[in-house]
């Protein structure tokens, strides 16, 4: 599939097939309206570009799990404008919203990908995980379809702050499925085949703060990470 072909996204799956959990166009608004929703997604971006830099610095092509509306492909595309980009997602809605010059929009589970083995050089999955049914399943699908020493991105927040945003009311209790701290991660993607390259909290407040990563640097010096907010995995395919 070439970058810019698809006008709509593609249907691999009829919609009844299609598990719940998915988000809606409310996600999208609050993703361009609320101050908190932009940087997290600005910050998953970044977090996901410095991965690739620096573990799969010459790859060719980058399959992005949950990329909903397609807000955090060109934060990608500042590090890495000519990366071949697909992005999948299970809603209609969001898709439609993306820009297909910037990403090939693709309307797929991500425990059941439509992809021969040894596709791609990079598969990202910002802010997923805890909303999968099936994680494990999802990472051996990630491992299926990387070609060797390819890298698979996760992040996803920290279980403490989790637990607090659905307690104050910034988080429905109904939204993610799973929570993970960095431990268990690295659990899961060791048991579907990775070596871990990368285990790490990040983002120090939820709508940024000045110097925020040279705090964060100190807040890991002290061994106070654990009052970071998010988390990034990478995985490297044996």
């Amino acid at each position: 599939m070439e970058i810019g072909r698809l006008v709509e996204p593609r249907i691999v799956r009829p919609m009844s097939e299609f598990r719940d959990g998915v988000l809606g166009l409310d996600y999208h608004e609050g993703r361009q309206q609320r101050r908190s929703f932009k940087y997290r997604l600005w910050r998953r971006g970044k977090e996901v570009a410095r991965a690739i830099q620096t573990y799969q610095p010459h790859a060719r092509d980058l399959l992005d799990i949950g990329v909903a509306d397609g807000l955090m492909i060109p934060v990608l595309r500042e590090y890495r404008p000519y990366l071949k980009i697909i992005g999948l997602d299970l809603s209609w809605d969001l898709l439609c919203l993306g820009d297909p010059t910037q990403f090939t929009p693709l309307l797929a589970d991500a425990v059941d990908m439509p992809f021969a083995a040894e596709s791609f050089d990079v598969v990202s999955a910002a802010a997923v995980i805890e909303h999968i049914t099936q994680p494990l399943r999802m990472l051996h699908n990630i491992q299926r379809i990387l070609r060797p020493a390819g890298i698979c991105i996760l992040t996803t927040p920290n279980p403490l702050f989790e637990w607090i945003a659905a307690r104050v009311g910034r988080l429905p209790e109904d939204q993610h499925r799973h929570t993970f701290d960095l431990l268990l991660l690295r659990r899961l993607m060791t048991q579907a085949g990775f070596e871990i390259v990368e285990a790490e909290p990040f983002m120090i407040a939820p709508a940024g703060l000045p110097h925020e990563e040279k705090i964060e640097v100190l807040f890991k010096r002290l061994g106070l990470g654990r009052l970071l907010l998010n988390q990034i995995v990478v995985g490297r395919r044996i």
